[in-house]
């Protein structure tokens, strides 16, 4: 986690953005004191109709398939 001022987040918004995309938590301060926190998205898990199509039937449980992609997704 990253802690900027506001007059730090204003004029580098646009990277901080980027940033909280690529997964980094960003606090914003003013004054010494958090007061807003910028978050990345979260992740949905993928769609059984749609992972059942894009990989047909898997070995194992469909679910432990979908698990481990979803564990993946996240490293």
């Amino acid at each position: 986690m990253i802690e900027v001022t506001t007059a730090e987040a204003k004029k580098h918004l646009s990277d901080l953005l980027r940033r909280a995309q690529a997964g980094e938590v960003i606090s914003i301060t003013r004054y010494g004191k958090v007061v807003a926190t910028i978050n990345p998205p979260k992740r949905t898990a993928p769609d059984m109709q749609a992972f059942r199509e894009q990989h047909g039937r898997t070995r194992g449980s469909a679910l432990d398939a979908l698990s481990d992609e979803r564990d993946e997704a996240r490293y």
